[in-house]
């Protein structure tokens, strides 16, 4: 039997909630978690499987972790978010499903990529290299989102399709194939109820080499041209732009089409490398609207010896 995927939060009061993905926490009668506050909106938040994590969605009201505003925020043992400013809700477990569906695709030379997590709705490209962007845009080749029995595709105009795990199509020139993935094989997870904490990384930065140590496992060492790009976006600490970064480090080349194709090249190596070393892929993520970021964890940090 699968493992349903659900979260424990601490509340105020000392006492403990159970939410499963989809569960609403607002004041409105429905919600999961009930909050008769007005400063609470009627439908504050939403609790998400995304991928291979939980997280804990802004809807109509503010989210905020260490007094910062979160539109999302990842949901681990340990983390402590803010609704309204004022109510805290500390994350006791986070429980996911045994697998999850991902989207593989195949190139004409047999080159595999993915397999590609579907984080919600995303947008799917192929300029030259296959690219997920994380929301829809009317405009998008092909729209992806999960469902409940597998994955769901819309190419252009065309009706959407379901595909359970298993299950292959044609999708943009590739060959496509929707996949079970076990969990066990993306990420480790625990509760604090068993005294574990979820897999921290430290990113040791020496420009041109970068060591990403886990707290368990061994570590993924990067050299030459892909630790030159990780350093630059960790030293920025902020969403930054493909093409600055793109034209830092080819700064040879003005045609933003052959910086694009040597940007999808370079990240696609270095998250390869990362799934090749069951070091989470995402740890370099695009943000939508041409800006990428180090995706860290509440426990992982960066060591910069550059």
């Amino acid at each position: 039997m699968s493992t349903r995927p659900h979260v424990r939060f601490a509340t105020p009061d000392g006492s403990e909630i159970t939410l499963a993905p989809g569960e609403l926490v607002g004041r409105m009668a429905g919600a999961a978690l009930r909050i008769e506050d007005p400063r609470i909106s009627e439908a504050h938040a939403m609790v998400s499987l995304r991928g291979a994590e939980l997280k804990l969605l802004a809807l109509r009201g503010r989210l905020s972790v260490d007094g910062r505003p979160e539109s999302a925020v990842r949901l681990v043992p340990g983390a402590r978010v803010v609704l309204a400013g004022f109510y805290a809700l500390t994350v006791r477990a986070a429980v996911l499903p045994d697998e999850v569906i991902m989207l593989e695709l195949a190139d004409g030379d047999g080159e595999i990529h993915g397999p590609l997590s579907i984080d919600g709705v995303v947008s799917l490209y192929a300029d030259p290299l296959p690219r997920l962007v994380p929301r829809f845009e009317p405009d998008a080749p092909a729209i992806v989102w999960s469902s409940e029995d597998g994955l769901r595709v819309r190419v252009g105009a065309t009706p959407d399709r379901l595909y359970r795990a298993g299950e292959t199509l044609t999708l943009l020139g590739y060959a496509a194939r929707v996949v079970q993935v076990p969990l066990s094989t993306l990420a480790s997870h625990a509760t604090l109820d068993q005294g574990g904490f979820d897999v921290a990384l430290t990113l040791v930065l020496h420009y041109d080499t970068v060591h990403v140590r886990p707290s368990v496992g061994a570590p993924v060492v990067f050299d030459g041209l892909m630790a030159r790009l990780l350093t630059e976006v960790a030293q920025l600490e902020t969403p930054v732009s493909w093409l600055s970064l793109a034209r830092l480090l080819w700064e040879d080349e003005d045609d933003e089409h052959i910086l694009r194709y040597r940007w999808d090249q370079a990240t696609s190596r270095i998250r390869k490398k990362l799934r090749a070393g069951r070091v989470r892929a995402d740890l370099l993520r695009s943000t939508g609207g041409g800006l990428v970021e180090l995706f860290l964890g509440p426990g992982d940090r960066i060591e910069d010896l550059a």
